[in-house]
């Protein structure tokens, strides 16, 4: 399996990949109130375009040739997302409650994080799709946000009465 390190400002939600202390891509938020990212990686780039209020669907685009790739659609959970590119499908689950570990296991696909904290961490693929690795940390960095977005008002409703 291929291994990669990342970085992730917890501010910006920015991810930095390296290989053997080599940055070898980046996913950022461009556009924070139209929910478009940029991810490049080995010299590949793609654009993430999510769309919906209640039922969000995201669009994967090839960012060179401007072909759409694939999409992905989640549950209303939080804890999946299922992705379809050419006619496959592939199954993205939370391997926890605080969206830290994710894995993907289908027939031609394998994604395990072997380690992430707050601020980074180290995963291990095969085979060797930069688009598919993007899409992983994507869906992470959807759910993290989703989360927040999620827990951010119990949080504040609970403080207003306790005081």
């Amino acid at each position: 399996m291929k291994q990669l390190t990342f970085k992730r400002d917890p501010f910006s939600g920015k991810y930095r990949f390296y290989r053997e202390q080599r940055k070898i891509g980046e996913l950022r938020n461009i556009n924070i109130l139209d929910s478009k990212f940029y991810g490049s990686l080995e010299g590949n780039n793609y654009m993430f375009h999510t769309r919906g209020f209640f039922q969000k669907n995201t669009d994967i685009w090839d960012s060179d040739d401007g072909q759409q790739i694939g999409s992905i659609t989640y549950n209303i959970w939080g804890t999946r997302a299922k992705l379809q590119v050419s006619g496959r499908t592939y199954q993205w689950r939370s391997a926890n409650p605080f969206y830290t570990r994710w894995y993907i296991q289908e027939a031609d696909y394998r994604w395990n994080t072997v380690h992430k904290g707050p601020s980074g961490g180290r995963i291990a693929y095969e085979p060797d799709n930069e688009w598919m690795v993007l899409t992983g940390f994507f869906v992470a960095e959807y759910f993290t946000q989703w989360l927040v977005i999620t827990l951010l008002p119990v949080v504040m409703l609970a403080v207003i009465l306790t005081t």
